[in-house]
């Protein structure tokens, strides 16, 4: 994974962080980073590419893209989990 500027760090904390906070939110990142790299990876592209026609906030989608290294993932798992 390419390294991430350190804004988009702060912007997928608070997304963590917001997750730990309300339960739908959790569960939708609890079940991207659950899947397997491959399967993971293919629905966020396929997600933010959607997101990003809709006019998303690019700091949304550069935080939902960091989920696609596989530590930061796991990682993820036992957080929320």
């Amino acid at each position: 994974m390419t390294k991430q500027p350190v804004s988009e760090y702060e912007s997928f904390i608070g997304l963590i962080q917001a997750a730990t906070e309300d339960k739908a939110i959790r569960d939708s990142i609890l079940g991207l980073a659950q899947l397997d790299a491959f399967n993971r990876e293919s629905l966020l592209n396929t997600f933010t590419q959607s997101m990003a026609l809709r006019g998303a906030p690019q700091a949304l989608l550069a935080s939902l893209s960091i989920l696609k290294d596989d530590a930061i993932a796991a990682k993820v798992v036992d957080m929320l989990k």
